[in-house]
């Protein structure tokens, strides 16, 4: 019994380490923001290893925008629907107006999450999320409180 109590604190202990050594690897990263991933291959490892662990929060947004990482549109919309209201929300919707992001957009707007697309949409106030804001608007097959 007390072995296992020992394991579990140092379980414990060990998880602010990770996140400290997580938050330092961003750090380093976010400093090598100008340079050419594909010419460093070393560099790009780390980068997308760090963008994997570090997927689901703000600093996965702030990496795909700094590298301008592309085929990220999905886990972007998920991260905009789960935080509409935040700056890094918006951000990450404004990361995917290109073709591909605005399918996944219009695609969820008819889907479970169709609420937290429509506030962050709005948030966002860009040029590209007018018209499907306003389509949604003219829609009469929609809720109202979604409209």
């Amino acid at each position: 019994m007390l072995k296992r109590f020992f394991i579990v604190l140092a379980i414990v202990l060990a998880a602010p380490h990770l996140s400290a050594q997580l938050n330092v690897q961003l750090e380093a990263i976010k400093r090598l923001k100008d340079i050419d991933l594909e010419a460093n291959p070393a560099i790009k490892r780390v980068v997308l290893k760090t963008l994997e662990s570090s997927r689901g929060q703000a600093a996965f947004v702030e990496i795909v925008r700094d590298f301008k990482l592309p085929g990220h549109e999905a886990e972007l919309l998920q991260y905009a629907q789960a935080n509409p209201n935040d700056s890094t929300g918006v951000e990450a919707i404004r990361l995917i107006r290109n073709d591909a992001g605005l399918k996944l957009i219009l695609a969820a707007i008819d889907g479970e999450n169709a609420t937290g697309t429509v506030t962050v949409l709005a948030n966002a106030q860009t040029p590209e999320t007018g018209p499907v804001l306003l389509r949604l608007a003219k829609d009469a097959k929609k809720p109202l409180s979604l409209r």
